[in-house]
């Protein structure tokens, strides 16, 4: 299989035993989350920093997966660089993570592919990027908690509404019948003091729990608030709500200050399920 090179090393550990044991850790730390979600987990937003970083807040999230399976996992996450292209999928056959290889459901990922293309031009662009951190960071918890799935990782260079509302729909026909797991993969609002990020990210929770997939997205231009991946939080919310989801739940909120100690310049990470 040829599969993706790792970027474990640098965002989280690349020893197997060591990874097993924190990601366990924290998992275990968050065992009360299992049940707080009342109904089987259609959506969820996970942020995507290091996991030293945000890990305590994504586990709080994947928590809530426990005793639950899915064969079909999509996740969705911004590109962090430019790419003329806007949606990627990686050209390689699986994700290598120090826990094992998750291979791509290129099947899922061929119509997903054909429906963008014929209904918008845009179809997914393959990339042998090996930087973007943004799908592989949630894997290795996703292969803790679930074992084995299939694996759709969509990253989205391009976050208008026009993008959103095309991947959506090619999701939504393609793999509605799959009981699929989303995974929008996103840290909210970057570099601002601690009382302003808690008040932007205030503003864009609101709005990501409400299913206000419209308004995640103007966030940014109206001043209220921002995500680096208020393109896949948008998709995520408008192809949950189309599969039945109406519910949702805050279930961690944290800053980058609260590891750090440096509460001038911070990072937003919430964990949020959608059912």
């Amino acid at each position: 299989m040829d599969l993706r090179p790792s970027i474990s090393g640098t965002w989280y550990p690349s020893d197997a035993d060591e990874l097993r044991s924190l990601l366990q850790h924290l998992l275990d730390l968050h065992a009360d989350e299992a049940g707080s979600v009342p109904a089987r987990v259609r959506g969820l937003l996970v942020p995507h920093a290091r996991l030293a970083y945000s890990g305590n807040i994504a586990a709080k999230a994947y928590a809530s997966l426990a005793a639950t399976s899915y064969d079909t996992v999509v996740v969705l996450g911004p590109f962090h660089a430019y790419h003329r292209a806007p949606f990627l999928i990686c050209q390689h056959d699986g994700y290598q993570t120090p826990l094992g290889p998750v291979a791509i459901d290129h099947k899922q990922v061929r119509a997903i592919h054909t429906i963008l293309s014929e209904r918008s031009g845009m179809g997914l662009t393959p990339t042998d990027e090996t930087a973007e951190h943004s799908i592989e960071i949630q894997l290795p918890f996703l292969q803790t908690i679930l074992g084995t799935f299939r694996l759709v990782p969509i990253m989205l260079a391009h976050q208008t509404p026009t993008t959103v509302a095309a991947l959506s729909g090619a999701l939504i026909e393609a793999i509605g019948d799959a009981d699929p797991l989303l995974i929008a993969s996103s840290d909210l609002s970057h570099f601002n003091p601690q009382h302003l990020a808690v008040l932007f990210d205030r503003e864009m929770l609101n709005r990501i729990t409400a299913y206000q997939a419209q308004a995640v997205l103007h966030a940014e231009l109206e001043g209220a608030g921002s995500a680096c991946g208020a393109g896949a939080i948008a998709s995520m919310l408008m192809v949950a709500h189309a599969l039945g989801a109406s519910h949702s739940r805050l279930l961690g909120y944290g800053t980058s200050g609260d590891v750090t100690g440096d509460f001038n310049s911070v990072i937003g990470y919430a964990a949020d399920a959608f059912w």
